[in-house]
């Protein structure tokens, strides 16, 4: 896992993202069927053919979870019987919406739609109740728009993405045969751009602040009663009483646009929405027509990946942890798990000295920030208890749709089924051969699937720099989200509460704000010097960078304290953050670059890795920086916060 170096790369001192991935990035090509390619996808692809694997290997005869994989991917695969039912299984659902005669019909069409995957213009999630976090609560959100984020609606910037729109609406509905296709697109876009008016920014979206509004469901019906409520959740097979209002103010106004709305222009709407939801399923020429919006148009991606690909991404989407149990038993050794709980514990002993010896923070804050840190819960690799799929039954003559809706249908039911009974601690929202990870807030717990815990991130045999600077970084930056801007209005139980002491935040917000100015000066390559990252929106993310490289060193220390070792060498410490870079090698077509840098909390791959190491002592001491170099940052502009 050693660098290389090259006269023609960077030095470290002035691009350590580059002097690291210089050659990679030189010589690599993200592949044709990918709007991005990059440490994680590869780890992603690895994975994907695993599953594959697993997937032909099941038996559709079989009666237990291996036969619904096998007869889901099979159906999937067979694009003569797609080819030859054409629209035949959505075109009751497209007559349903002709038949409506009210907007009280349509509402309660739209519920039933929702139960099978079909978007609605609010979703209904099932989560933890943030000011009871021991029960569940269900909360609406924003929804309603098919474009990346609600400034593609009206901003000059996406006159051309607006345009494109309107044509793939208008082709959409000239291959399913419905006659005014352009009027009738128009319409879809109205619709949506009424919506969009009433979305929040990307950057207030984080805000905890303002989407925690708990009310009932019968004031929710009363204060936005342009729309029919009841018949919206009987349909949809919700019995609706405490929720959350994420945007109170978007409910509100959402429900009075529907109301002035004509009732042909609505339907247009859920035409599209229905078309949409099943592009994937239907034939060739609605597969190709969504790909060359979404993935040409948005991200610049040029060829539709595989169909075996594809097949195996509807197994994980509909029959996810059934796939992941046979991952795990296949591909995940139980020592790695060992290995992790080991880095996962010098990561929290470290997160607690660090806390202990901030001299910005007052005994008071200090003392329940560390309360905080002591209720994490750590889930590593594979649920112990997941969910089964006894609920889903395919029909012995079941179309490729009516499989997708059965297993649809029993998703929404175990989701609404959880609304005001306790809170599952086992549960996971993640599948094992997910290659991410994830903190909770409300949970406060951290979740590393097994399908990251493989190299660059980790390896069993691979040096403590390469894996505290890998996976220990990640880790770190789990916990961190329990004390960035937003996880920091949780506690340790996952309730929201103010546990600051009132000068504390204010120093808290200040050295964020200091964050925030780096990241919005940072411009990636390629891209105009007014397409910079937000500062804003990304600040949690590089938050969490930032103290989970930064704790990971410290843990690092403490797994060398604890064998009886002095402290690392300078060259095992370079070696750290070369690990760090690695991890981060990564290229983005410059379409999906300008959309993320919209509606991504992400920094960019290449200020992930110099953003943060710029603000760490550290890096300064093992490279020698001086005043000049482009990494070099005054010892009094570097940014610490835990």
């Amino acid at each position: 896992m050693s660098s290389a170096s090259s006269p023609a790369l960077p030095r470290p001192q002035d691009d350590l993202f580059r002097h690291v991935n210089g050659k990679w990035l030189e010589t690599t090509e993200i592949p044709s069927d990918r709007a991005a390619w990059g440490a994680f996808n590869e780890l992603r692809d690895a994975s994907e053919k695993r599953c594959r694997d697993i997937i032909e290997a099941c038996e559709a005869d079989a009666e237990d979870e291996n036969g619904l994989m096998a007869r889901l991917y099979a159906a999937f695969m067979d694009t003569a019987a797609i080819e030859e039912r054409g629209l035949g299984d959505i075109t009751a659902d497209l007559a349903r919406v002709d038949d409506a005669r009210t907007k009280g019909d349509l509402a309660e069409l739209l519920g039933d739609l929702e139960r099978d995957g079909v978007g609605g213009w609010v979703a209904l999630v099932v989560g933890i109740d943030p000011e009871e976090p021991e029960l569940t609560c269900p909360a609406l959100y924003p929804a309603g728009i098919s474009l990346p984020d609600e400034v593609y609606y009206h901003a000059n910037a996406h006159e051309h993405t607006r345009q494109r729109f309107l044509a793939h609406v208008t082709n959409m509905f000239r291959l399913a045969g419905i006659t005014d296709a352009a009027t009738q697109a128009a319409r879809v876009f109205e619709v949506e751009r009424g919506f969009a008016r009433f979305h929040v920014d990307s950057v207030r979206s984080r805000d905890v602040d303002l989407t925690i509004n708990l009310t009932t469901y019968p004031d929710v019906a009363a204060e936005a009663s342009g729309f029919a409520w009841q018949r919206w959740a009987q349909a949809l097979g919700a019995d609706l009483e405490r929720i959350n209002v994420a945007w109170p103010s978007f409910v509100v106004a959402g429900a009075r646009w529907w109301s002035l709305l004509p009732i042909d222009v609505l339907k247009s709407w859920l035409r599209y929405r229905i078309l949409d939801r099943y592009s994937s399923y239907l034939p060739a020429a609605f597969v190709e027509e969504a790909f060359d919006f979404y993935s040409r148009t948005l991200a610049g991606v040029d060829q539709l990946r595989d169909r075996w690909k594809r097949g195996v991404d509807v197994v994980e989407s509909h029959l996810g942890f059934a796939l992941g149990r046979r991952y795990v038993e296949r591909h995940f050794p139980a020592s790695s798990r060992d290995q992790m709980e080991t880095l996962v514990a010098n990561l929290l002993e470290a997160y607690a000295r660090s806390i202990t010896e901030l001299t910005w923070m007052s005994d008071a804050t200090r003392e329940r920030a560390l309360a905080k840190l002591a209720k994490f819960r750590t889930k590593i690799a594979y649920p112990t208890r997941s969910r089964t799929y006894e609920d889903v039954v395919f029909a012995s003559d079941a179309s490729l749709i009516d499989m997708v809706r059965s297993s649809s249908r029993a998703a929404t039911d175990h989701e609404l089924a959880k609304i005001g009974g306790a809170v599952d601690r086992e549960e996971w929202h993640m599948t094992p051969q997910t290659v991410n990870a994830y903190y909770s807030p409300l949970g406060n717990e951290i979740v590393f699937p097994a399908a990251i815990l493989e190299e660059p991130f980790f390896s069993p045999e691979a040096s403590d720099p390469c894996n505290y600077g890998g996976i220990g970084a990640v880790i770190g930056h789990e916990i961190g989200h329990g004390f960035d801007d937003q996880g920091a209005k949780f506690d340790g139980d996952g309730k929201v509460e103010n546990w600051w002491e009132d000068g504390d935040f204010a120093e808290f917000t200040e050295r964020t704000r200091a964050l925030i100015s780096q990241y919005d000066a940072y411009v990636p390559a390629g891209l105009n010097p007014d397409e910079h990252v937000n500062g804003a929106l990304t600040i949690g993310e590089n938050i969490g960078d930032l103290g989970g490289l930064s704790i990971a060193l410290k843990a690092w220390h403490i797994a060398r304290e604890k064998a009886g070792l002095a402290a690392p060498e300078a060259d095992d410490v370079r070696e750290f953050f070369i690990q760090w870079a690695r991890i981060w090698r990564g290229k983005v077509r410059p379409e999906m670059r300008r959309q993320l840098l919209v509606v991504d909390p992400h920094s960019p791959d290449e200020f992930r890795c110099n953003g943060v190491v710029r603000n760490v002592d550290a890096f300064h001491e093992v490279f020698s920086t001086t005043p000049g170099d482009d990494l070099w940052l005054d010892p009094d502009q570097r940014v610490t916060i835990w």
